[in-house]
């Protein structure tokens, strides 16, 4: 006894991501944008787009780090003690150092 193919068929999914284009996009677009993949440059945006994002995905999570740590600071040198979070409770309001 195996798996249903009609369960588990390709389909379905084709026709949710056909859905999914077509609300965002005309048929024109859709074959503009066909053409611009069957092209070199095209080929070279979609096989570097995963890179791409996650190179701006770390550059970001660097970035906001790199704000936090600048505002942290700037609270600390204004006397302020920066709470740290116990738990899974919010942490307490901040507080001016005594």
């Amino acid at each position: 006894m195996g798996i249903d193919q009609k369960k588990v068929s390709i389909n379905k999914l084709i026709y949710e991501v056909k859905q999914i284009y077509g609300s965002k996009f005309s048929e024109n677009e859709i074959n503009e944008l066909y053409a611009f993949y069957q092209s070199e440059l095209g080929k070279k945006v979609f096989q570097n787009s995963l890179v791409i994002k996650n190179e701006i995905q770390n550059a970001t999570s660097n970035w906001a780090m790199n704000i936090t740590h600048t505002i942290d600071t700037y609270l600390e040198d204004k006397k302020f003690k920066i709470p740290q979070p116990i738990g899974s409770q919010p942490p307490p309001p901040m507080r001016p150092k005594k």
